[in-house]
C-alpha cells in the first residue's frame, strides 16, 4: 500500500514537472517563428 501511494506522488510530481517544459517549447518554437518572420520582412 505505501508503495502505491509512493509511486501515485511520484507520478504526479513527473507530471507537474514535464507541462511547464512542453510549455515552454511552444513559446520557444513560436518566438522562433516570429524571428523568421521578422528576418523575412526586412
Amino acid at each position: 500500500m505505501k508503495l502505491t501511494s509512493a509511486l501515485g506522488s511520484q507520478q504526479s510530481v513527473a507530471k507537474f514537472d514535464e507541462e511547464p517544459k512542453k510549455l515552454s517549447g511552444i513559446i520557444f518554437v513560436e518566438w522562433k517563428y516570429m524571428l523568421l518572420k521578422c528576418i523575412s520582412q526586412l
